[in-house]
């Protein structure tokens, strides 16, 4: 939700950035089948977010609207 928040993939790239580290840290603290669990599921929301982009993210906003 905090994507469509922040403009989309343009204003949450640094959020989408540590985002990606979740995955990366289950590898450390769990077993090998949970990680890929977390990457795969990371790796899905990714994906359909970026296909979602263009119809929920908000118009950018414009000093001229008001």
């Amino acid at each position: 939700m905090i994507h469509i928040t922040l403009g989309g993939f343009h204003g949450s790239g640094e959020l989408i950035l540590w985002g990606a580290l979740v995955p990366f840290g289950s590898f450390l603290l769990s077993t090998r089948r949970e990680a890929a669990f977390w990457f795969f599921t990371n790796l899905a929301v990714l994906i359909a977010l970026f296909f979602a982009d263009p119809h929920l993210s908000p118009p950018p906003f414009s000093p001229t609207d008001g």
